[in-house]
């Protein structure tokens, strides 16, 4: 008798929970912990904000990256609602696409660095429903289980697998090495073509400031191979950058050797800002950057033809030229901006994050 009331009792409790719904196992905490490197959306560094403007972490949970339900729909270009009675968030129509830089943070420093240190308590939601464009979506992770936002800090988080689903992008995870943070990258799925096409792109921009491709005198050549030699007998592959090269060598070089250098350097900047790009979105902001830099260093071998037209000595041309020691940048240091945005082109292409932590 004993054994078919305690059968009742429990056959009671289950029906009432399963009466009850999902709200039933609607709310759990669990503990997550913050996500600190980057992430890229179609080749630009981007960072997460609260609703009220101030910058907050992504999340990591279960082994898992989890980014904010709403800032994907900014990435996505549509617009965001909450509703309190169906629980259920609506992406929506179509706004301008927003991606986010650094700013200043919500918390202050001590909560912020106990947070990072010992993570947080978060809540898994599985009464949340997500609906885009008027279709409930479904969350799975690659085992095919169920997979449920969680809510922390007035914010709702998916994990980045199902955030790609939802930009329809391809996602690359890149772990930490000991050069390198651990990376993850959203970009739109590329053909091998076009990946092809944006490497050739990538590549033509490489070549434009390699010495060896520049039309320079052969003494000044000579100078410059010389560095290379003697970087590579260190075991370090020496970088073939004419600017790079120029400000290694500036206190040896000639007022001919300069203006020569000048020249070159004045047509390989003005090539790399007229090569078309191709037309992929991975590209473009890196591409605005690269252009931007480009103008920038224009302007500051202007001023070093300037300087040579005005008759200047020597030392003060290769000063202006290479030479950082006084405090203010050379003209070839404004290349390296340049170099910088197009090695990230590189980076976003072949998902191989080169850059050192």
């Amino acid at each position: 008798m004993k054994k078919h009331w305690k059968t009742l009792i429990f056959s009671a409790m289950t029906a009432a929970v399963l009466s009850c719904g999902v709200s039933a196992f609607a709310v759990s905490d669990v503990h997550a912990t913050v996500y600190l490197d980057p992430v890229f959306v179609e080749g630009r560094e981007v960072y997460c904000w609260t609703p009220l403007g101030k910058q907050t972490d992504y999340l990591s949970y279960n082994g898992t990256t989890y980014i904010p339900i709403r800032t994907a729909g900014e990435w996505m270009g549509k617009n965001v609602a909450w509703d309190e009675a169906s629980k259920t968030i609506t992406l929506s129509g179509t706004s301008e696409k927003v991606y986010h830089n650094q700013t200043e943070y919500e918390a202050d420093d001590q909560t912020l660095e106990k947070l990072r240190n010992e993570g947080m308590t978060v809540k898994l939601r599985d009464d949340i429903k997500v609906v885009v464009d008027g279709k409930t979506q479904d969350f799975k992770n690659a085992k095919g289980e169920a997979v449920y936002p969680i809510h922390y800090n007035n914010m709702n988080y998916l994990p980045v697998r199902n955030i790609g689903e939802l930009l329809n992008m391809t996602v690359k995870y890149l772990p930490k090495t000991d050069r390198s943070q651990s990376t993850i990258f959203l970009r739109t799925a590329l053909t091998d073509a076009q990946v092809q096409e944006g490497l050739n792109y990538v590549k033509a921009l490489q070549e434009l400031e390699s010495y060896q491709n520049a039309t320079l005198p052969a003494s000044l050549v000579a100078k410059f191979d010389a560095r290379t030699n003697a970087v590579n007998q260190q075991g370090v592959a020496a970088s073939k950058s004419m600017f790079q090269c120029f400000s290694s060598v500036w206190d040896q070089v000639t007022l001919e050797e300069s203006k020569a250098f000048t020249q070159a350097a004045l047509s390989s900047i003005q090539k790399m800002i007229d090569t078309p790009c191709p037309d992929l979105a991975v590209l473009s902001a890196k591409h605005a950057e690269m252009v931007t830099a480009a103008q920038d260093a224009l302007t500051a071998f202007q001023k070093v033809q300037a300087a040579i037209d005005a008759g200047k000595d020597a030392t003060t041309i290769a000063q202006m030229l290479g030479n950082d020691s006084s405090g203010s940048s050379s003209a070839c240091s404004t290349v390296d901006y340049v170099g910088a945005a197009v090695n990230e082109m590189y980076t976003v292409l072949s998902e191989s994050y080169t850059r050192q932590s």
